[in-house]
This record gives C-alpha cells, structure tokens and sequence, in this order.
C-alpha cells in the first residue's frame, strides 16, 4: 500500500513558535483510524522525522492516518508545556478530520521514551481534575511512569551513561510529593478505570529508563480495572533495532486494529 506525506502542517502556534506536524496518510483503502506519533530525545532533543519510515510509514501501510508531532522542549517550555502540546494536536486533527479524509475515526498515541510520556498522558487524561483521556489507545516506548522511584546508578554508570532527561530534567528539582503540579504529572497517579487501553513495551536491559518503570505502570493499570498488556523484550536495551522488528510492528498493528478500528 503506498503512502501519501503531507509535512510541515501547523497546527498551534504559541509565544511565537509555529509547531508542525507531518500526516503519513495510507492511498486507496478507507483509513482505519489515526494515532499520534511522539518521539523521544529526553524533552530535550529528536526531530518528528525520527524513526518515520520504520513506524510511521509502517503504520499507515497498514491504514492508518498517521501524526508525526513537533513539540516544545525543555529549554523553551517546562513542564507540563510537552503535554499540553500534544493535547492540542489531537484537538487540531480533530477540528481538521474530514479535510484530510478520516472524519469520525477513533485517535490513538504511540510514543518512544519521552514521547510515550506524552501519548500515556493523552490515554489517561487528569482523573482529579475531572480531564477526561484525549485518545484511545496508547502504545508506550520505555518511559518514565513514575518519578517517586528513580533507577539507581552506581558512579561508572554515571559516566557512561549520563542521567535520562526523562527522570531528571523533567522537574529541573527533585520530584516533590507534596507539590500538586509534580503529582499531576506523575503518571502513574493518574491511572483510574477510565484510563484508555495500553500497550506497553520495553527492554530487560535498558539501562536509560528501567523496565521496572513499565512494569509498576502495568501493575497500577490492571490493579484500578484498566486495559493494560505488558511485552518485555528480553536481551533488549533502550531504542534498538528490535523495536522496529516484525514481531514488534506486528503487534502494535494488532492492537491498534483492536481498538481503533470500526
């Protein structure tokens, strides 16, 4: 199936920043739904590009309508800028759907490391602030679920590998449980029954973001009545090429099929 790229759509613009987003749209079959994709780059770094032939191209071969997203990063934004961006992109494709020839089709997220914190936030929306989820279904890349429980370092591992913006740059401060706007954006206090569907996958070596994080995630979610499927990938560390296997595509097309399709 061939792939149309529409790039560089604006769909916000805020203190004087346009932000864009590229729609990979499927040719000659009726469009089964439309996720929202996020790169990673630790809210600090990465491109909307990233990855587009391996999982957006993918994806729409397989009939989706796909949203690759620019967002605001750290050093222009803090916290929780990131999100709101991502919000009003499903909003824009929301206002935009019949334009582009997928009017009525139900939205999911997919994001890789700090932009699974993104597309998770979408699927659970802010349950004690009455905010319902934005999308859903969500797929979820290795990323930080919970900051009260930060992945311990021995001082070569310090030098090696230098601390994951998504545990650390996140808050520019230790996570502070007594500080409404921390809890609001640690997200596994926000998973509530309501929560869409997840699937959340991650690597048994990933030495960036724990795989104990998806794992607590997993546990939170089924434990409150929330759809929630765990794939752990064994001998796997943080974004390699296994991720873009088959086995992995092909389960991600499974599951958004399942949720997302009429």
């Amino acid at each position: 199936m061939s792939v149309r790229v529409i790039r560089d759509i604006v769909y916000k613009e805020v203190a004087g920043q346009k932000l864009h987003l590229d729609l990979h749209l499927p040719e000659g079959t009726p469009v089964l739904g439309v996720v929202v994709y996020f790169h990673g780059g630790g809210f600090v770094e990465g491109d909307r590009a990233d990855a587009e032939a391996e999982r957006a191209d993918v994806l729409a071969e397989a009939g989706f309508a796909v949203a690759t997203v620019q967002y605001r990063f750290l050093d222009v934004a803090k916290v929780p800028a990131q999100t709101d961006d991502a919000r009003d992109a499903v909003a824009w494709l929301r206002a935009h759907s019949a334009e582009y020839g997928f009017e009525g089709a139900k939205i999911g997220a997919w994001g890789s490391s700090a932009g699974a914190y993104m597309a998770s936030a979408l699927a659970l929306g802010v349950p004690s602030e009455g905010i319902a989820p934005d999308v859903d279904a969500t797929v979820a890349f290795f990323t930080m679920f919970d900051f009260r429980v930060l992945q311990p370092r021995g001082w070569l591992e310090e030098i090696i590998f230098a601390d994951s913006p998504e545990a650390s740059a996140t808050f520019g401060i230790p996570f502070d449980p007594s500080n409404p706007d921390h809890v609001r954006a640690n997200l596994i206090q926000q998973v509530s029954a309501d929560a869409s569907p997840f699937l959340l996958m991650t690597g048994d070596r990933d030495l960036v973001i724990a795989p104990s994080q998806s794992e607590r995630m997993h546990e939170q979610l089924v434990f409150n009545g929330a759809e929630s499927t765990l794939m752990t990938i064994g001998n796997t560390g943080h974004e390699e090429a296994v991720f873009h296997s088959p086995m992995v595509i092909g389960a991600i097309v499974g599951f958004f099929t399942t949720h997302l399709a009429k």
